[in-house]
């Protein structure tokens, strides 16, 4: 026992180094912009890094032995909340594109032509600036959702209308 011991402690500060150094690469995972778009499905896809989430539970588990943590995780750590909670919002945002997408009956696609490049053109720059450590990702939430909300209420409407002037000409046959 007394051998093993002291091997069990340098295994463990040999670990706990190698995960400092590892863990310490978390900014670049958040440096990242907030959304990708996947080339064969052309929706958006939320990009954020598994190892985000894991590197978070990892710090707060090192604080428990009381070791020492990179900065960057640790600020990461006691600011876990404003990712988390741009993280739900985002998929948010995406989930109700996606709705209002297939909600768009075919034959109304060319009056929405307009409407969705405007979408489009709101998501883009989380597709290229916005990124997980950007301050102003609120007020880019709050943009996003002052354009989707107009056109998803303007296809509900047009949905509206051409439901109950469908079920009016199938009522008079």
């Amino acid at each position: 026992y007394n051998f093993l011991g002291p091997t069990l402690l340098a295994y463990e500060a040999t670990t706990h180094k190698a995960w400092y150094t590892y863990v310490d690469q978390v900014r670049s995972k958040l440096e990242v912009p907030i959304l990708n778009k996947n080339s064969e499905t052309n929706r958006y896809e939320i990009n954020l890094n598994p190892y985000v989430q894991q590197s978070i539970k990892e710090c707060e588990g090192m604080w428990k032995l009381g070791l020492e943590v990179p900065e960057m995780t640790a600020i990461l750590t006691f600011c876990q909340d404003k990712v988390f909670n741009a993280y739900n919002k985002i998929k948010e945002l995406v989930s109700r594109n996606d709705k209002l997408r297939h909600s768009i009956y075919p034959i109304f696609l060319p009056l929405m032509r307009i409407h969705l490049i405007k979408l489009e053109r709101i998501f883009a720059p989380a597709l290229t600036q916005v990124t997980w450590l950007t301050f102003e990702i609120d007020e880019y939430f709050a943009e996003v959702e002052k354009v989707l909300w107009p056109i998803e209420s303007f296809v509900k409407d047009i949905s509206d209308v051409n439901d109950a002037q469908i079920e009016a000409l199938l009522a008079g046959m």
